[in-house]
């Protein structure tokens, strides 16, 4: 069996998924592409690894109860070229 390696998940990849709940992007994603978990309702927790050095614009809607963990540093993910900044920073949650 071949394991894919992702370095992106392109834009409006999972848009609309009505009944996505959770996702924990691999380790190695380097971009977010635009609107990738846009109106994704249920969306409760996303996991970015610190391997994220590019967000796109709009990668969600917002979202009630809504926790995304990064696993980086406050100081890295400042670093992130991150389109998304204003509205991701409602529920970002790093490492101290």
């Amino acid at each position: 069996m071949k394991y894919f390696k992702w370095s992106k998940i392109g834009g409006n990849t999972f848009l609309g998924c009505k009944q996505l709940e959770s996702i924990n992007i691999p380790s190695g994603v380097a971009i977010l592409g635009n609107k990738c978990f846009y109106d994704c309702n249920k969306l409760a927790t996303l996991y970015i690894p610190k391997s994220v050095k590019e967000i796109g614009s709009d990668i969600i809607s917002t979202v009630d109860n809504l926790k995304i963990y990064y696993s980086g540093y406050d100081s890295d993910y400042s670093l992130i070229h991150n389109e998304s900044k204003e509205l991701i920073d409602k529920y970002i949650i790093c490492k101290a």
